[in-house]
Parts: C-alpha cells; sequence; structure tokens
C-alpha cells in the first residue's frame, strides 16, 4: 500500500501528502474501472441497464437446465460469396447475414432463422407456446483465397482490410415493430451526422475507419484486420518452383461470437415470416462483413473478389 505521506519534505512545501493516495481517490479510481468492466461485457441488449436482473436469469437457467429439455436451432454457411456494395463506386464487397427471420425491407441480408422453432417433440421444435432461450453462438473463419492469372499491377495489391461487425438495433429510440436502415444510418460522419453501406458520397477510408452510430446501433462487435492470399506457384523452370509472393500476412481468420439472451420468448404461431420466431424480444443481430484491398487509393483498384467465409451457428434453449 502507498502510504499518504512520505518525506523529507520538498523545499518551499509544508507538507509531505502524496496526491492520489485518499481513500476517497482509490474508491473513485476503483469504482470507475468496475464501471469500465461491465461496459465492455457482452450482455444482452434488453439487460444493459441491469446487471443484477442478468445475474438472476442466469441462475434461473441453471435451476431449469436441470428439469427441462433443451433444444437447439442451427446454420452452416460454406464458402459463402460476398457481394457488390449496393450503392456507390467504392470498391469495397460486402457479406451481409441476419441472425433471426427473413427481414423483408433489407432484401441484401440473408436471413439464418436461428430463432425459429416449429411445434413438435423433437430436438429441434418447442411444445408449448413458451421456450427459455440462453444464447446462439456463432463462428465464422475468414479466408483469402490465392490470385491466380491476374496482371502484375493487380498481383501487387495482394492485401486486403476487412471490417467486421455486428450490431443490433437500439430499441430505446425504436420501437419493436419497427427496424432501422443500415444502409443510411450504420456509421457516423466526422460533423455528427448519419451514412452506411447505401451511401454514395462517403469514401473507403471513411468506410472503414467512421465510428458506428450508437445512437440507433448497438455495437456486439467492431473487427479491422488485413489478411493477404496464400502463395501460389507462378511458373517452374528446370524443376524449380517460382512463387508469385511472399506471404507476410495470415491467411485465415476466426472470429467467435456469443450473443446473450436470458429470457422466456413467447412464440408467434400465425403466418407469415415471423412464424415460429419469438414475438416478445429481438431477435435481429446484423452481421456485416466488409472487405477491400490495402492499396484503395490507386484508380486501377479492384474489388476484392479473392475471399470466402465459411459460418456455423447455434442458439440453445430450454423447452420448459
Amino acid at each position: 500500500m502507498v502510504r499518504r505521506y512520505a518525506g523529507p519534505l520538498m523545499p518551499g512545501k509544508r507538507s509531505a501528502y502524496v496526491p492520489g493516495t485518499s481513500t476517497k481517490t482509490r474508491r473513485k479510481v476503483a469504482a470507475t474501472k468496475i464501471q469500465r468492466f461491465w461496459r465492455k461485457r457482452n450482455v444482452p441488449s434488453r439487460l444493459r441497464v441491469s446487471t443484477t436482473r442478468t445475474a438472476q436469469t442466469r441462475m434461473v437457467s441453471r435451476v431449469l437446465s436441470n428439469i427441462s429439455e433443451n433444444k437447439y436451432a442451427g446454420f452452416t454457411g460454406e464458402c459463402l460469396v460476398p457481394v457488390n456494395k449496393p450503392s456507390g463506386l467504392q470498391p469495397i464487397k460486402y457479406l451481409f447475414y441476419n441472425t433471426g427471420h427473413e427481414i423483408t425491407a433489407l432484401p441484401e441480408f440473408n436471413h439464418m432463422s436461428l430463432f425459429r422453432f416449429a411445434q413438435g417433440d423433437s430436438n429441434i421444435q418447442r411444445t408449448g407456446d413458451y421456450m427459455y432461450i440462453k444464447s446462439t453462438k456463432i463462428n465464422m473463419e475468414i479466408q483469402v483465397l490465392p490470385q491466380q492469372g491476374v496482371s502484375q499491377g493487380e498481383d501487387l495489391q495482394g492485401v486486403i482490410e476487412f471490417r467486421v461487425m455486428c450490431v443490433k438495433a437500439n430499441r430505446k429510440y425504436n420501437p419493436l415493430s419497427s427496424f432501422s436502415d443500415p444502409g443510411g444510418s450504420l456509421f457516423l460522419t466526422n460533423v455528427n451526422g448519419k451514412f452506411g453501406y447505401d451511401s454514395t458520397v462517403p469514401t473507403t477510408h471513411q468506410n472503414f475507419q467512421q465510428p458506428i452510430n450508437k445512437r440507433q446501433w448497438l455495437v456486439y462487435c467492431d473487427k479491422r484486420f488485413s489478411l493477404s492470399p496464400p502463395s501460389i506457384d507462378a511458373s517452374s523452370i528446370g524443376g524449380e518452383r517460382i512463387q508469385s509472393r511472399v506471404q507476410n500476412l495470415k491467411t485465415k481468420k476466426y472470429i467467435n461470437l456469443s450473443l446473450p439472451c436470458f429470457k422466456k420468448c413467447h412464440f408467434n404461431n400465425d403466418t407469415g415470416v415471423a412464424v415460429n420466431t419469438p414475438d416478445n424480444f429481438d431477435s435481429q443481430w446484423l452481421i456485416i462483413i466488409q472487405a477491400v484491398r490495402g492499396s484503395y487509393c490507386v484508380d486501377t483498384t479492384r474489388v476484392p473478389d479473392n475471399w470466402r467465409v465459411n459460418m456455423t451457428a447455434t442458439t440453445v434453449a430450454s423447452d420448459v
């Protein structure tokens, strides 16, 4: 423990008190660290203001696991192909997926149906109108493919920069029945405005560096990293292999997401795109992956087509 007073006295001072060692200061520093820790916790969006309720619901989940049956909903995506930017000429490739049912207002997103449980007796069905949903686990593998048969100018642009985002609508300002459009509100401008992947004016740099608009979106993941293609054989001279480039970055990136719910959900038994999904819980997490070549300031830069995503996901629920 640091002494509150330490001597000898310095010239011109009447006290040997050491700043920052009082009880009040230590408590304030400890409280700041605790608050910072809880803000970074990946807690459910509906419980971000109540850590006590989160602990209570987790305890209830452990008790119910002894007397209830677990049910599962899964998704598997193999070698998912990226798509072009919906609007604009920026050389960016995208991948759009949402965890819930189909969103008719956002046709660019591919639904994973991780919260759809039809009525039945199997381990992927529910017996009644209620289920206690625990959490959703998503595992992603982003891999860069080798380039073959490309010109020298394009071959030198091997590094690909990625930005992986997982967001959810902030229901503090949006009712449950409505849905925000990330195409026009996902990011903040440098003058506190908003834009998205449908905007044509913001530059490539802004799409990758500007922060997410937290007024309308809750952020569960926002990662930036770079990958390079694996080395390939360019030619063979006298049995000696010559490689097209020296590999200096990783060729794959693994990302694991945990999206907790911990809520007893009522399921919709009507018809439509939301049938057999919870109607008292927002199950729509949006996964957005952006990719651009590292030297996008070159005028002849092309969009990076040589990358794919493998994805597996599972939702666990207790049928009570």
